[in-house]
Formats: C-alpha cells, sequence, structure tokens
C-alpha cells in the first residue's frame, strides 16, 4: 500500500475540467487543498481539484497545470489555507501556473468571511458561515 512511481493526477481533475468547459464564460477551475474540500465543493455544485498527499511539488503541479491549459482552462483560483503551508504550497502554485502560462489567482479564505473560525479555515467553514448566516435571515 505504496504510493508506487506513477505520479497521480490531480484529484477529480477528469471531473472539473468537464465542468468548467460547460460555461459560456472564460473556463476557471477552483483548487483546493484537501480531498475533503473538493468533496464538500461537490456536494454545493462547485467542481474543483487538489493534490493528493505530497504531490505539491513542481514535478508534480507543472504537467496538471499543462493539462489543465491544453484543455481550454483559462484560470486557476486557488483557495488556499493562510497558514505557512498554505502560503508556501500558494507560491509554489503560482511560480508553476507562470511556468505554463495559465491564469493564477489565490484566495486567502479569510477575505471572503473575515470571521472565520482558524488560520486554517477553507470552504468548508465559509460554506458554514453561510449557510448559518441565511438560516438566521429566512
Amino acid at each position: 500500500m505504496r504510493k508506487g512511481d506513477e505520479p497521480w493526477k490531480a484529484y477529480r481533475i477528469d471531473e472539473a475540467i468537464a465542468a468548467s468547459k460547460s460555461v459560456n464564460v472564460t473556463p476557471a477551475l477552483l483548487q483546493h487543498e484537501g480531498e475533503g474540500c473538493v468533496e464538500v465543493g461537490r456536494e454545493h455544485g462547485l467542481a474543483g481539484i487538489t493534490f493528493q498527499g505530497s504531490g505539491w511539488d513542481k514535478k508534480t503541479i507543472t504537467p496538471e497545470y499543462q493539462l489543465l491549459k491544453d484543455s481550454g482552462i483559462g484560470l486557476i483560483v486557488f483557495l488556499h489555507d493562510a497558514d505557512d503551508t498554505g502560503l508556501k504550497k500558494l507560491q509554489t502554485c503560482q511560480e508553476c501556473a507562470a511556468e505554463v502560462g495559465i491564469a493564477f489567482i489565490g484566495i486567502n479564505p479569510h477575505d471572503i468571511c473575515p470571521d472565520l473560525p482558524y488560520k486554517s479555515s477553507d470552504i468548508k467553514e465559509i460554506l458554514g458561515r453561510w449557510k448559518h448566516q441565511n438560516l438566521s435571515v429566512g
């Protein structure tokens, strides 16, 4: 039960590419930190990808970004953690996107919801706040 020598594709990349191509504007792809975040997004109709395990290096990310670009994706939006690890991943992803020539935006979840409870809050907490606020208003 080891990873093996073959590179792992980004988690849910084929599904995310297909969903991104279904829009009438520039196809964008949402990137997260972790499979759980991808699955939370899917539950809300948001296709996305993440890199698995130790696959957050240029050797893994660059060919996946090239695949995205070649598939017609025009923009990667990375909802990164605000902790040190997340910022390091953001920097690596920015460098890979620049190398491939694909547009890239990194978004700190705290810029969307400043009152998130954790430094490493992500889509789960964002959607939880949104749901709570809408239930409170309704």
